[in-house]
């Protein structure tokens, strides 16, 4: 059974949702993303999945978005499209720099239809000196007034985070001879945008 919390973030509307998977949707999912090679030199960089909506692999992870889009419609209202997935591997000593998905030079089409609303993270595993999420506060002033500058997320298996893409965010430094694999879901709004609760 999935388990669903509510993250207070700053202003923001994050939700963790652990157990996200059944132990055979973990089989299926681990089946889908083998056929795609991301092992190997400069597998840190991700491996774009979804290279548009015509690309035969996608259908195999077509289960595990529908069940993403269900979780984004119950805590944030919304009906979203999957623009883009990426499976990020991080190795040793590598770090992913503070960054935010809105303005990435790939949302080249003008339209709130193709601007990323929000990202998803899918963590399969994790471990010690593991790197862990860093999202940074939004708004400078909080941080004048006394709030935190930043939340620091440990990566969970079979976890699912939910966050509005124009936050800034990045990782601390991977400290393990494991490779951390996280799958990276872009959603744009669908034909059914709803009410807007980012």
């Amino acid at each position: 059974n999935m388990i669903t919390e509510k993250l207070d973030l700053f202003p923001l509307r994050c939700v963790l949702i652990k157990d996200f998977l059944s132990p055979d949707e973990i089989v299926q999912f681990e089946t889908a993303v083998q056929l795609y090679n991301v092992e190997g030199p400069n597998s840190n960089t991700g491996m774009c999945i979804k290279k548009d909506y015509r690309d035969n692999y996608d259908k195999n992870l077509y289960f595990f978005y529908d069940k993403v889009k269900e979780q984004v419609v119950e805590n944030y209202n919304l009906h979203i499209e999957v623009r883009e997935a990426i499976y990020n591997h991080m190795n040793l000593n590598e770090i992913v720099p503070n960054h935010l998905h809105t303005t990435k030079s790939h949302w080249d089409i003008a339209g709130l239809r193709n601007i990323c609303v929000l990202t998803a993270c899918y963590y399969t595993n994790s471990g010690e000196g593991f790197a862990k999420l860093k999202i940074n506060h939004p708004q400078p002033m909080g941080v004048l007034i006394g709030e935190d500058a930043q939340f620091l997320l440990e990566p969970t298996p079979n976890s699912l985070l939910l966050f509005p893409s124009w936050v800034n965010h990045g990782t601390t430094l991977h400290g393990s001879n494991i490779t951390r694999k996280c799958l990276v879901l872009e959603m744009v709004l669908g034909k059914n945008p709803g009410v807007h609760k980012l």
